[in-house]
């Protein structure tokens, strides 16, 4: 199994996601300086990521992530690829959060 495959089997199992955060955080920053920003598992690791802050509540964070990552990933993946579709549902899960929590705050 990969360190994405473990790191994104962590997230899917709603386990530690301070240690998968922080799993991703160091292995971007490798696969960055390997492989650069725009390669396949650079980016996958972006996305999980962004997963992992998600999770833990923390949207404003994950959110510019997760829309780095899709620019990236449309230009990467086949365009029918899932990865590139489950950073939209992220991006639009917490946009859709984001609107209700405003909504609920207007007077």
């Amino acid at each position: 199994m990969t360190a994405n495959g473990i790191i994104f089997a962590m997230l899917k199992k709603g386990g530690d996601n301070e240690k998968a955060e922080e799993m991703c955080k160091k292995l971007y920053e490798l696969q960055t300086k390997v492989f650069g920003t725009e390669h396949w598992a650079t980016v996958l690791t972006k996305h999980n990521y962004a997963v992992s802050l998600a999770q833990q509540g923390r949207t404003d964070e994950a959110l510019p992530i997760f829309e780095e990552a899709q620019q990236i990933m449309t230009r990467v993946y086949a365009p029918t690829h899932q990865v590139p579709n489950r950073c939209a549902w992220w991006i639009a899960k917490i946009r859709e959060e984001q609107t209700q929590k405003d909504s609920i705050l207007k007077p």
